[in-house]
Protein backbone atom coordinates (compact mmCIF):
# COMPACT_ATOMS: atom_id res chain seq x y z
CA UNK A 1 0.00 0.00 0.00
CA UNK A 2 1.10 3.48 -0.63
CA UNK A 3 1.23 5.99 2.15
CA UNK A 4 0.05 8.74 -0.13
CA UNK A 5 -3.53 7.60 -0.60
CA UNK A 6 -6.24 7.82 2.07
CA UNK A 7 -6.77 4.08 2.45
CA UNK A 8 -3.78 3.73 4.79
CA UNK A 9 -5.31 6.24 7.20
CA UNK A 10 -8.66 4.48 7.01
CA UNK A 11 -7.08 1.06 7.65
CA UNK A 12 -5.10 2.42 10.62
CA UNK A 13 -8.17 4.00 12.19
CA UNK A 14 -10.18 0.82 11.69
CA UNK A 15 -7.48 -1.36 13.27
CA UNK A 16 -7.22 0.97 16.27
CA UNK A 17 -11.02 0.80 16.63
CA UNK A 18 -11.01 -3.02 16.49
CA UNK A 19 -8.21 -3.26 19.07
CA UNK A 20 -10.04 -0.84 21.38
CA UNK A 21 -13.28 -2.75 20.94
CA UNK A 22 -11.56 -6.02 21.82
CA UNK A 23 -10.02 -4.50 24.96
CA UNK A 24 -13.42 -3.08 25.94
CA UNK A 25 -15.15 -6.46 25.48
CA UNK A 26 -12.49 -8.23 27.56
CA UNK A 27 -12.82 -5.58 30.29
CA UNK A 28 -16.61 -5.96 30.35
CA UNK A 29 -16.35 -9.72 30.62
CA UNK A 30 -13.80 -9.44 33.42
CA UNK A 31 -15.87 -6.91 35.37
CA UNK A 32 -19.13 -8.84 34.99
CA UNK A 33 -17.45 -12.02 36.24
CA UNK A 34 -15.92 -10.10 39.15
CA UNK A 35 -19.24 -8.56 40.16
CA UNK A 36 -20.97 -11.94 40.14
CA UNK A 37 -18.50 -13.29 42.72
CA UNK A 38 -19.51 -12.99 46.39
CA UNK A 39 -17.83 -10.43 48.63
CA UNK A 40 -14.92 -11.56 50.73
CA UNK A 41 -16.65 -10.26 53.85
CA UNK A 42 -20.25 -10.59 54.99
CA UNK A 43 -22.30 -7.43 54.59
CA UNK A 44 -25.76 -7.94 56.07
CA UNK A 45 -28.03 -4.95 55.52
CA UNK A 46 -31.18 -6.63 56.75
CA UNK A 47 -32.70 -5.61 60.06
CA UNK A 48 -32.10 -7.86 63.04
CA UNK A 49 -35.48 -6.93 64.53
CA UNK A 50 -38.51 -9.18 64.25
CA UNK A 51 -41.63 -7.77 62.60
CA UNK A 52 -44.55 -7.03 64.89
CA UNK A 53 -47.98 -6.72 63.28
CA UNK A 54 -50.02 -6.23 66.44
CA UNK A 55 -52.25 -3.24 66.86
CA UNK A 56 -50.51 0.08 67.34
CA UNK A 57 -50.58 0.25 71.12
CA UNK A 58 -47.75 1.85 73.00
CA UNK A 59 -46.19 -0.26 75.72
CA UNK A 60 -46.71 2.64 78.13
CA UNK A 61 -48.84 5.72 77.64
CA UNK A 62 -47.04 9.03 77.32
CA UNK A 63 -47.71 10.69 80.64
CA UNK A 64 -45.70 13.89 80.40
CA UNK A 65 -44.80 15.79 77.30
CA UNK A 66 -42.30 18.47 78.20
CA UNK A 67 -42.09 21.48 75.94
CA UNK A 68 -38.79 22.61 77.49
CA UNK A 69 -37.08 21.21 74.43
CA UNK A 70 -38.30 24.30 72.54
CA UNK A 71 -36.30 26.54 74.87
CA UNK A 72 -33.20 24.38 74.41
CA UNK A 73 -33.53 24.50 70.62
CA UNK A 74 -33.87 28.28 70.65
CA UNK A 75 -30.81 28.54 72.90
CA UNK A 76 -28.87 26.33 70.50
CA UNK A 77 -29.82 28.70 67.69
CA UNK A 78 -28.04 31.47 69.61
CA UNK A 79 -31.04 33.64 70.48
CA UNK A 80 -31.00 35.97 73.47
CA UNK A 81 -33.09 35.24 76.55
CA UNK A 82 -35.53 38.07 75.76
CA UNK A 83 -36.02 36.78 72.21
CA UNK A 84 -36.56 33.25 73.50
CA UNK A 85 -39.21 34.41 75.98
CA UNK A 86 -40.97 36.42 73.25
CA UNK A 87 -41.06 33.44 70.89
CA UNK A 88 -42.33 31.09 73.59
CA UNK A 89 -45.08 33.55 74.58
CA UNK A 90 -46.05 33.96 70.92
CA UNK A 91 -46.18 30.18 70.51
CA UNK A 92 -48.38 29.80 73.59
CA UNK A 93 -50.79 32.41 72.25
CA UNK A 94 -50.93 30.59 68.92
CA UNK A 95 -51.75 27.33 70.69
CA UNK A 96 -54.60 28.94 72.66
CA UNK A 97 -56.37 30.35 69.58
CA UNK A 98 -59.23 28.54 67.93
CA UNK A 99 -58.48 26.55 64.83
CA UNK A 100 -60.44 27.76 61.79
CA UNK A 101 -62.72 25.30 60.09
CA UNK A 102 -61.87 23.89 56.71
CA UNK A 103 -65.35 24.11 55.22
CA UNK A 104 -65.13 27.52 53.52
CA UNK A 105 -65.68 27.43 49.76
CA UNK A 106 -64.08 30.75 48.89
CA UNK A 107 -61.81 33.41 50.35
CA UNK A 108 -64.23 36.33 50.06
CA UNK A 109 -65.48 35.97 53.63
CA UNK A 110 -68.78 34.21 52.96
CA UNK A 111 -70.16 31.98 55.65
CA UNK A 112 -69.48 28.29 55.13
CA UNK A 113 -72.42 26.30 53.83
CA UNK A 114 -74.55 24.41 56.30
CA UNK A 115 -76.36 21.19 55.71
CA UNK A 116 -80.15 21.50 55.79
CA UNK A 117 -82.33 18.43 55.79
CA UNK A 118 -84.61 18.01 52.80
CA UNK A 119 -87.90 16.17 53.39
CA UNK A 120 -88.14 13.06 51.30
CA UNK A 121 -91.06 10.81 50.64
CA UNK A 122 -90.92 7.41 52.24
CA UNK A 123 -93.74 5.84 50.25
CA UNK A 124 -92.98 2.72 48.31
CA UNK A 125 -94.10 2.13 44.74
CA UNK A 126 -97.30 0.14 44.44
CA UNK A 127 -96.99 -3.47 43.37
CA UNK A 128 -98.17 -4.13 39.85
CA UNK A 129 -99.84 -7.29 38.69
CA UNK A 130 -97.95 -9.20 36.08
CA UNK A 131 -99.43 -11.81 33.86
CA UNK A 132 -97.96 -15.23 34.02
CA UNK A 133 -96.97 -16.80 30.71
CA UNK A 134 -99.41 -19.36 29.41
CA UNK A 135 -98.59 -22.42 27.48
CA UNK A 136 -100.07 -22.85 24.04
CA UNK A 137 -102.36 -25.87 23.78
Amino acid sequence: MKRDDGSFWLLSAFSVFIIGLAIWVLAVLHVSVATAAPFGYRLDLRSQLYSDYKSDQLPQPIRILRLSIVREVLQDLGLSDDSIEARIASGQLDLEELVPTATALNFSGDDPPTVTPIPTSTSRPAATNTREPTTAA
